[in-house]
């Protein structure tokens, strides 16, 4: 009898517990970054309609529980850095590496490099780069365009923004269109 009265006590905690993950299970509206640690940089992104369970609520942030799935071959117990593996993957298959932000006439230039992996050629693709100040708003937004992109090379591009280099804390790029 005793055994059945720490089950019950328990099974309910569970239970209730269960009830309120369910009731803050979100999706993400659309891509978003994601942190390790707020001070950090961002880590990654969280792709628009991956489900997600909210743990922790505090101001503007919120901590999520996310359980994923990943082939096997993916996993190692030692890590070996390679050129792709430092760059960061985008959607449809583009790695960009070796940025870096300059001042050019009053502008900020962005200079880096862009492989595409995404299985097709390109004649022309534009890319859009957002910055952000340390606390994560949104300076301005640009453009990176480059032609005659084919799979499996890699180009280097450069573009200019109209906002103060020193500025930008934070940036991102996504793919925006292409043919």
């Amino acid at each position: 009898m005793k055994k059945n009265k720490i089950i019950l006590p328990f099974l309910l905690v569970f239970l209730i517990g269960a009830m309120v993950m369910a009731n803050n299970e979100l999706y993400i509206a659309e891509d978003a970054p994601f942190y390790f640690d707020r001070d950090e940089d961002i880590a990654g992104f969280l792709l628009e309609g991956t489900r997600v369970a909210v743990v922790q609520d505090n101001d503007n942030w919120v901590k999520l529980q996310l359980e994923v799935w990943v082939p096997k071959n993916y996993l190692s117990s030692e890590y070996e850095k390679t050129v792709e593996e430092t760059g960061i993957r985008i959607r449809q298959g583009f790695i960009y590496d070796n940025i870096s932000f300059g001042s050019q006439l009053g502008m900020t230039e962005i200079i880096g490099e862009m492989t595409n992996d995404s299985g097709q050629n390109y004649s022309l693709i534009n890319f859009l780069l957002s910055v952000y100040d340390q606390d994560r708003n949104l300076l301005a937004t640009g453009y990176i365009n480059i032609s005659d992109f084919e799979n499996g090379e890699t180009k280097s591009f450069s573009g200019l923004i109209d906002i103060d280099v020193n500025k930008i804390a934070k940036y991102r790029i996504q793919y925006d269109s292409g043919f």
